[in-house]
């Protein structure tokens, strides 16, 4: 048996994921921009729609690269599913920020 192989989930554990895929993926991001100063600065500072530029069709655009820039995203065949808890997570450290006094602010915990 291939490593590969033995890797892949059970079909129950597939199921499972899928329901709670972006739920996890929102704890997981949320902690890493908690946890990680200079990758909340970045996404506080990042301007305009925020893609996962991949062919994934349900963390991503669902094309590739030069596919993405030029179609319109409401005809991108992905969900961009990671682009959009980023951007929700970027509004909700941008609000806190936004309410913590310049003294009191440090990027570490801005989104807790």
């Amino acid at each position: 048996m291939k490593i590969a192989e033995q890797a892949l989930p059970k079909e129950e554990e597939s199921d499972d994921w899928k329901q709670n895929a972006v739920e996890e993926m929102k704890l997981s991001n949320r902690l890493k921009f908690e946890n990680c100063p200079h990758a909340h600065e970045y996404l506080l500072w990042t301007t305009g729609y925020i893609v996962e530029v991949t062919t994934n069709p349900i963390w991503g655009s669902g094309l590739m690269p030069d596919m993405t820039r030029m179609m319109l995203k409401d005809y991108w065949p992905g969900k961009n599913n990671l682009g959009q808890i980023l951007m929700e997570l970027q509004g909700v450290c941008s609000e806190k920020h936004k309410a913590t006094s310049p003294l009191d602010r440090t990027s570490k915990n801005v989104c807790q």
